[in-house]
């Protein structure tokens, strides 16, 4: 599966954004693109690029559990204050997660909280099956601690 393609929100640090393209993925940046959207301007903007919204904002985590059709938010909810730390934990979380299209992905220092969001039709096709039956009614979890 290609990387998929990432909107960084304002709050995440010009280094990260600069790692993560060098490591090959599609950044999108808010700072770049139009300082001061609003968090609703943000959502569509990533559903029209379909893009992942990476942020430390926990109003994503709202918006894509009430949102149907959000494409997906990475919340990083670890200190902000080390950007190639917070890069590598980026980095590191889309390395296990086979699919994060679709999906509420809260990074703690230690555990990786992954909701399914309610399914679109898009979203479904391009789940595994097996990913369909398992994420779709479970909250999982990756423990850092035993990897």
């Amino acid at each position: 599966m290609s990387k998929p393609r990432l909107l960084a929100d304002e709050n995440i640090p010009r280094t990260v954004i600069i790692v993560l393209r060098k490591r090959g993925y599609d950044v999108a940046s808010i700072w770049e693109l139009r300082p001061g959207m609003s968090d609703e301007e943000v959502v569509e903007l990533a559903i029209k690029e379909s893009r992942i919204i990476i942020t430390f904002d926990k109003d994503f985590g709202r918006i894509a559990l009430l949102k149907p059709n959000v494409t997906g938010v990475i919340l990083l909810r670890i200190p902000p204050l080390n950007p190639p730390y917070i890069a590598e934990k980026i980095i590191s979380t889309l390395d296990r997660i086979e699919n994060p299209y679709g999906k509420l992905i809260i990074v703690r220092k230690r555990i990786i909280k992954i909701i399914t969001l309610i399914a679109t039709l898009d979203t479904v096709e391009t789940m595994s099956s097996s990913a369909r039956h398992s994420e779709n009614y479970y909250d999982n979890y990756i423990d850092f601690t035993t990897i």
